[in-house]
């Protein structure tokens, strides 16, 4: 974890790209006759922070981070930031979030955005607690005029944006990256065989223990492809796709005594060019999956 904002946590691919401070000392000017001012320091002023932070659909759900933390801003929460070494930078109200849009989906749904979020320090004597114990007694709450009275209603529960955003095509992309990585592991297990630097037999064995990896991971994806229509038919490439590299696996794991390396090789290269396609096809679907349209 590089920084936690009460409950807004950056870390990984949602660590910030850049993060500013500012510090800065307020003095008074005494005028003098025939003199030069004298200066009085009055005292320090409040610490600007400024973070810029891209979210994107690959990782995360924009929509839903940048909601949260409008949410918190919108809220006048007063957050603690602690950066990942435990160092305490201080309690600070949001003031602003600046949303830079990069990409949008056909459907209109935010894909990618850099997001630039605005904190001013706000003086707490409230002892700053860990993640997942709430924050209490605001301290600039009497400064700021008191919300109308209205009649309590069931508020949902808010999205927590401190992990990746939980679906279906985050169990997608990690079934084909690990059908990719068995495929790329099978090419240098292969590759042993055409430098003559392992027995074909053995090698044989190997490659169809690593197929049938290949084979569990594609069907993995292919289920939970298979589960919402509007994925099939916003991407009817990707169960193609798929069903061709599980044929591929499929033959690969139930390979014979092969004895010639070029076979070999041959069989191994269909399966690599046909996980590209997998790959290729799977991005539209990812993207789609993380949409509201897509179920989430």
């Amino acid at each position: 974890m590089l920084a936690q904002l009460g409950e807004h946590i950056f870390e990984g691919l949602k660590a910030p790209e850049t993060l500013s401070e500012s510090y800065a000392m307020r003095y008074g000017r005494i005028p003098l006759i025939n003199e030069k001012d004298v200066i009085q320091a009055t005292g320090e002023e409040l610490a600007e922070l400024s973070l810029a932070i891209r979210f994107e659909i690959s990782f995360c759900d924009p929509k839903t981070e940048i909601d949260a933390l409008k949410q918190s801003m919108t809220d006048r929460e007063v957050l603690p930031l602690i950066m990942g070494d435990g160092t305490i930078k201080g309690t600070f109200v949001i003031t602003e979030v600046e949303v830079s849009t990069r990409i949008f989906a056909p459907d209109g749904y935010l894909e990618d955005a850099t997001v630039n979020i605005s904190l001013l320090e706000c003086k707490s004597d409230e002892e700053i607690v860990p993640k997942g114990e709430a924050i209490t007694d605001d301290p600039i709450a009497e400064t700021l005029p008191e919300p109308p009275t209205e009649e309590p209603v069931a508020e949902p529960m808010p999205d927590t944006p401190a992990e990746p955003v939980k679906s279906p095509a985050l169990g997608i992309t990690k079934a084909i990256e690990k059908g990719q990585n068995a495929v790329n592991k099978m090419k240098k297990v292969a590759a042993k065989v055409k430098d003559k630097a392992d027995d074909v037999k053995q090698t044989v064995q190997e490659v169809k223990k690593i197929a049938d990896t290949v084979k569990t991971a594609y069907q993995e994806a292919k289920d939970m492809v298979e589960k919402t229509t509007k994925i099939i038919q916003r991407a009817k490439e990707l169960p193609t796709s798929l069903n061709g590299a599980i044929a591929y696996a499929q033959n690969l794991s139930q390979l014979g005594d092969v004895t010639d390396p070029k076979i070999l090789i041959m069989k191994v290269e269909q399966m690599s060019e046909s996980a590209a396609k997998v790959k290729s096809s799977a991005s539209h679907v990812v993207s789609f999956w993380a949409t509201k349209e897509g179920g989430n």
